[in-house]
């Protein structure tokens, strides 16, 4: 009598295959969507900062203004 000798995922490697690939590329794309998202927001609050040192330095005297 033989015993048939079962691979590891039998009948539902197919299936096991594409849900496992799904997920992979599932997990990609959100990562690439968080980062992306997290640029927008670092670029956005870089360009408050800069507005703000443009407001500083518009409000500072200059060296050739005559002191009080």
């Amino acid at each position: 009598m033989r015993t048939q000798r079962t691979s590891l995922f039998g009948k539902y490697r197919a299936l096991v295959f594409a849900v496992a690939t799904f997920f992979v590329l599932s997990v990609s794309v959100n990562v690439y969507s968080l980062n992306f998202s997290s640029l927008r927001q670092v670029e956005a609050d870089a360009t408050k900062i800069n507005d703000g040192g443009k407001l500083r330095d518009a409000g500072a005297p200059t060296s050739n203004e005559p002191g009080p």
